[in-house]
């Protein structure tokens, strides 16, 4: 390949010009130091920086973005091995780039040549399917699986500061007469609507989840004592008082919630929810549309 880029430079320019990939062949200067020497069409059509060759890595791209790819030609230059990675090259395209490296005779790595492939259909696809793993698909909240994570990772963090959270387990109290009455229409717009609304009556490091059916929870970190929660609990059920109209038909939201403490009433992600489901079994014991704290 050095002799190829070196020996019949037009030739091998000429071929990679008709290559749809962005390439890009990089003396190596020092381990953080990287030159253009050749870039094909395709490469100097996205960078659009006039007079490329010679110059730098960091005088071509963002500062951000010229930190990130140094270390990966920086790996190469260290392991001497091939580094792959995947990264946006242009605001709504990702690239799959292969970073070869070229040694001389003293088994350094001389160059480096790059290529990189155009994968954004691919890319948005994985990230479809990564969406439909973790989030409910009609409301747009985290599911079961996602906020079991969050809440194991919340857990983690409140053990080692010492500090406490709340998880606060809900059930639509109305949900079926709505669709029976009304149909099942109405009724996924009567949970959009509450997934909203939990959303707008949380903090921003809360975390709020449909975890199926008509079922929700919320995990509270960094609550310093019960009023944290209730202040919390009564902008809920504030916000759920107020009127909800959808195609001409008023439907009131009522909502039952069920609330434990970590640690007080459980340590473990598993009991803390039992705790929190339970104390929720008996606001709707009493009634429904209103809460309970676990009995500890």
């Amino acid at each position: 390949m050095k002799e190829l880029f070196q020996t019949n430079r037009d030739q091998f320019i000429k071929f990679i010009n008709y290559l749809k990939d962005l390439i890009f062949i990089m003396e190596v200067i020092s381990e953080r130091d990287f030159r253009y020497i050749i870039v094909n069409d395709a490469a100097k059509k996205v960078l659009t920086v006039p007079n490329i060759i010679g110059l730098k890595i960091e005088d071509v791209v963002s500062k951000q973005d010229a930190k990130f790819l140094i270390e990966k030609y920086r790996e190469v230059v260290i392991n001497k091995k091939e580094n792959n990675f995947v990264a946006r090259y242009q605001k709504d395209k990702y690239g799959e780039t292969v970073l070869s490296p070229i040694f001389n005779e003293e088994n350094d790595v001389a160059y480096i040549i790059g290529v990189t492939r155009d994968i954004t259909a691919r890319h948005l696809y994985e990230e479809k399917i990564r969406h439909l793993a973790f989030y409910d698909s009609l409301t747009g909240l985290p599911n079961r699986e996602l906020f079991n994570r969050d809440i194991n990772r919340a857990i983690e963090n409140a053990n080692r500061r010492k500090s406490k959270l709340a998880m606060l387990y809900i059930d639509c109290d109305n949900l079926k007469p709505v669709n029976d009455q009304y149909g099942h229409d109405v009724g996924d717009q009567f949970l959009i609507e509450v997934a909203k609304r939990l959303q707008r009556s949380v903090r921003i490091n809360d975390s709020v989840a449909r975890i199926g059916g008509d079922e929700f929870t919320i995990l509270l970190s960094e609550i310093n004592n019960n009023e944290d929660i209730l202040k919390i609990v009564h902008r809920i059920y504030s916000t759920m008082k107020r009127d909800w109209i959808y195609a001409n038909i008023k439907v009131d939201i009522h909502i039952s919630l069920g609330i434990a403490v970590f640690p007080t009433h459980a340590k473990e992600t598993d009991r803390l929810l039992k705790k929190a489901d339970m104390a929720l079994y008996k606001a709707k014991q009493c009634g429904g549309n209103c809460y309970c704290f676990s009995d500890g």
